[in-house]
């Protein structure tokens, strides 16, 4: 009985990011002994055996360059919704500031709470198309923290000294300085985590 595609054994591909010139070369030639119309001859020679190892890898190349080009063209994280995040905390920074009416206080919570909730929704609606977390090293991460540091360092450099000179609403300002340097710094630090993403994916 002449054995049918479903018959052939299945291989499993490694992930094209981590595969090496041999697994392209044998994915390929598993794909081209399982397509081979019912009937045809099987010879020990053809156009999948001859791949060789310098094509294969010339192959693997290219999937990772289209790859990185993915992920480059749009960066890690948006930096309109860090600066929304940022927006957020400056609104609660104004609504607890003394002085504020409290029913003015619960409606602003309120009004602050539905827009983030707006702005994850639409984080997850709309920016799918994210790198594996398992592109995502640690070094990346710490990179990432030591940012969002620098970001509330300089929050608590304008809060400090404006509440000790006794200026009103110091930590609404503070909050603007912090939102000013995110939405500034954001889009480079998210295109350089991006890069540094894409460089991994090329580099295997």
């Amino acid at each position: 009985m002449d054995a049918t595609p479903e018959d052939a054994p299945r291989v499993t591909p490694r992930d094209p990011a981590h595969a090496t010139p041999q697994d392209a070369a044998h994915t390929l030639s598993e794909h081209a002994s399982h397509t081979t119309p019912r009937g045809a001859a099987h010879t020990p020679s053809g156009p999948a055996s001859d791949i060789s190892p310098e094509e294969a890898a010339r192959t693997l190349r290219e999937i990772r360059e289209s790859q990185a080009r993915m992920i480059r063209s749009r960066p890690w994280f948006p930096a309109w919704y860090t600066t929304g995040v940022a927006l957020f905390v400056t609104g609660m920074q104004f609504l607890t500031e003394p002085g504020t009416p409290g029913a003015a206080t619960a409606a602003g919570i309120v009004v602050l709470t539905l827009a983030l909730t707006g702005s994850v929704g639409a984080l997850v609606l709309f920016e799918r198309q994210r790198p594996h977390r398992s592109l995502v090293t640690g070094s990346i991460l710490l990179w990432f923290m030591a940012w969002v540091a620098v970001c509330v360092g300089v929050c608590l450099a304008v809060a400090l000294p404006l509440s000790g000179a006794g200026v009103p609403y110091a930590r609404t300002y503070a909050g603007l300085a912090m939102t000013a340097f995110m939405a500034v710094t954001g889009p480079l630090v998210g295109r350089w985590i991006t890069r540094r993403i894409a460089a991994t994916v090329e580099a295997g």
